[in-house]
């Protein structure tokens, strides 16, 4: 009985750190540097506390290759959850 409840125990745990660290991954990065293919300059994105980006850039390309990649973080968990949901 008792191993049956670690058991039981060490799944719940198990459970429930894996449901976190899966959540935890699919955040987006909003600290640091990354590189994105095909800009041409430097873009800086700044977010507020709110988490709502301001993006410069030297160049309008530049600047809107770079939102549409904010844009996509920002909106990952909702493409992931749309998949899921017709699949």
């Amino acid at each position: 009985m008792l191993v049956l409840v670690l058991a039981l125990v060490a799944g719940v745990g198990f459970g429930a750190y894996w449901s976190v660290s899966t959540v935890r991954a699919s955040y987006p990065q909003t600290t640091g540097t990354i590189t994105l293919d095909g800009l041409t300059g430097d873009v800086e994105v700044k977010r507020d506390s709110y988490g709502i980006p301001q993006i410069y850039a030297d160049s309008d390309a530049d600047l809107f290759r770079a939102q549409g990649f904010v844009q996509a973080q920002d909106r990952f968990w909702e493409m992931d959850v749309r998949r899921h949901m017709t699949a």
